[in-house]
């Protein structure tokens, strides 16, 4: 069976009460979702199972399956039956089939797709019709597209009255514990080199749930200085290979970075190689935070 089959059937409220095989990618979300679905649609409720043969045990015989529906979840499914057409109300969730039963079960299978981004932003909106774009849009990115962990998120926001969930997702962006922040140091260098002062103060508001060190943005940053200074005011036989970046990196730097002066690239470069000499002199003995305080303040114009 199709995927797009098993959507129709269920919106037409005509579920399947047959054996579905789904094979998930790269998580359980579609596929408990389609679980879920058709236990509403044939008026089931989900029964985890080990195996299909589970109404033959004594739990079996013990247990009402006319108004379940079994969930077999399983990274292999290798299970052989001389004939899969009798299962009925069974729903194997897998990573893979074992390619010795394969064409047996070919039938049942379903693939499920990779949700896109465009999916997920929608899932969010229907489950929170109350925020608008750029909510979503930052609590997609904030979660870095984990299904998992903006239901998480959104099931705390639902805890409150639907006129004040947006006042909610202002107050998650600025908390300054949350782990709905993510950012590394190429980003925050690229923030640096754009002068991004909103994704600037983000990070500072939110630095102790980073990862970054302190040289890792001076050892970056003095790298891309020289690159883009190279790029942008040594044309006459400077190639990308010189730089050690790509041509389409190496037109970017031209394209992007041509409002520095060759001065401010000198300053920043400068101001940089001696970073390394300030603290093996014990001229910045302070904290990670402190440091990168001090970086800050010297390079966001």
């Amino acid at each position: 069976m199709k995927l797009e089959e098993l959507k129709d059937s269920i919106v037409q409220g005509k579920a399947p009460h047959g054996l579905l095989i789904f094979i998930r990618e790269p998580d359980n979300f579609l596929a408990y979702q389609y679980v879920d679905a058709i236990c509403k649609v044939n008026k089931l409720t989900k029964f985890k199972v080990n195996n299909l043969q589970v109404e033959n045990t004594t739990l079996g015989f013990l247990t009402d399956f006319s108004s379940k529906l079994k969930v077999l979840d399983t990274e292999v499914f290798d299970e052989y039956l001389p004939d899969y057409s009798e299962i009925t109300n069974t729903v194997i969730i897998c990573d893979k089939i074992d390619k010795k039963i394969k064409t047996a079960v070919a039938p049942y299978i379903i693939e499920l797709p990779k949700l896109l981004d465009w999916q997920i932003k929608d899932y969010i909106k229907a489950v929170m019709p109350n925020i608008d774009k750029y909510d979503i849009e930052w609590l997609y990115n904030a979660s870095q597209g984990n299904i998992y962990k903006i239901i998480n998120e959104l099931d705390k926001v639902k805890l409150f009255p639907e006129a004040e969930q947006k006042l909610i997702i202002e107050a998650l962006k600025y908390a300054p514990d949350t782990d709905l922040f993510s950012i590394n140091t190429f980003q925050l260098i690229d923030a640096i080199l754009a002068n991004d002062k909103a994704t600037l103060l983000n990070f500072l508001l939110h630095r102790d749930c980073t990862d970054i060190e302190f040289m890792g943005i001076v050892n970056n940053l003095l790298v891309k200085a020289k690159q883009i200074l190279l790029a942008v005011y040594q044309k006459q036989g400077v190639t990308a290979a010189d730089i050690g970046c790509s041509d389409k990196q190496f037109n970017f730097f031209r394209r992007t970075y041509s409002h520095y002066s060759q001065v401010q690239l000198q300053y920043l470069i400068n101001f940089l190689s001696k970073i390394d000499l300030k603290l093996k002199s014990g001229l910045l003995d302070m904290s990670k935070e402190m440091k990168i305080d001090y970086l800050m303040t010297h390079l966001i114009v």
